[in-house]
């Protein structure tokens, strides 16, 4: 704390008739509040940045199983990241899942995509509840879009 600050910790204990330690206190408190969201916040802009990246380096070589496991790592870090913070990105959950879909119907032999894409289905859905876990609808409405993807292609 700097030397004014401090001065006016003094004025405001001895005006108001409070210990100087408690105003100190409540000083540090707030300052390192301040500290680890400013932490939060980096470390998020953080994992925005390393999933637009995950995501290109998926759509540059989709069946590499690395690949697949690191967005899905990203994914799993980014649950309680807002629609807004997802856009700096420029991404969405829908876009991601469509995506994944996508890369199912280009790759339709893949397991590992299609693992990927139910993944990612679940991680979208579950973004719009409030216990953060899909419903068994989500599941059927996955399942159905999986199969239509692959079923397109077989075709």
């Amino acid at each position: 704390m700097g030397k004014i600050a401090l001065l006016a910790c003094g004025i405001v204990a001895y005006v108001y008739g409070v210990p100087i330690w408690l105003i100190i206190l409540s000083e540090i408190t707030i300052m390192v509040g301040v500290i680890l969201a400013n932490a939060d916040q980096a470390n998020r802009k953080h994992f925005i940045q390393r999933l637009s990246f995950t995501r290109d380096r998926l759509w540059e070589e989709p069946t590499v199983e690395e690949n697949q496991t690191n967005l899905l790592a990203v994914l799993h870090s980014t649950l309680n990241f807002t629609p807004f913070e997802l856009s700096l990105a420029g991404l969405s959950s829908d876009s991601l899942y469509r995506e994944a879909l996508e890369l199912v119907g280009n790759h339709p032999q893949c397991v590992g995509l299609r693992d990927l894409a139910l993944k990612v289905g679940r991680w979208h859905d579950s973004r719009s509840r409030d216990d953060r876990q899909p419903t068994i609808y989500d599941e059927q409405a996955i399942q159905n879009d999986l199969l239509v993807r692959m079923a397109h292609k077989a075709v």
